[in-house]
């Protein structure tokens, strides 16, 4: 990291990488709510009852994986070697499971895929952190940003770790 770019996109990454995590485990305590109580909504959330322990299913993914990629966003800031790989894989997990559940409950609510709040607003986020992962990999920009060494300074990775 050479350059006052490198720094603020390897910053960003990882504040982006922290709120992935962050979406995934409010996420899931936001679906347990219809994963263990959807017969006491009413019509409302009738359909989703006998689909409880799926949704059961995803709050236990949700809060496995946001600690995952809590843990793999501290290994970024720390400079693992590994870690590049870790976060972008559990952000590919992320997408995955937000869009099944966005399926699930676009489908039983009947409506449009993208009109699933807050589902969309996860696999939005989840897309672009991933994006943002693989445009630190483009050849010229490989070059300012290095995953693998910690940070030069001991208080440079302070912002970073603070806001993420």
């Amino acid at each position: 990291m050479s350059t006052k770019w490198g720094k603020i996109l390897r910053a960003t990454a990882v504040i982006a990488a922290a709120m992935a995590a962050a979406f995934t485990l409010i996420g899931g305590a936001g679906t347990s709510c219809v994963a263990w109580n959807a017969d006491t909504y009413g019509r409302a959330f009738a359909a989703f009852v006998p689909y409880m322990p799926v949704y059961q299913l995803f709050v236990y993914i949700n809060a496995v994986t946001g600690i995952v990629g809590l843990w793999l966003t501290y290994r970024l800031v720390r400079g693992g070697n590994r870690a590049y790989a870790g976060i972008v894989g559990i952000v590919c997990l992320y997408l995955v499971t937000a869009g099944v559940q966005m399926w699930y409950s676009s489908t039983l609510k009947e409506v449009s895929f993208f009109d699933t709040a807050p589902n969309s607003m996860r696999l939005y986020v989840y897309a672009l952190t991933l994006i943002l992962f693989i445009i630190v990999k483009l050849p010229d920009i490989r070059d300012m940003v290095d995953f693998t060494a910690p940070w030069r300074n001991p208080k440079s990775g302070a912002a970073a770790g603070g806001l993420a």
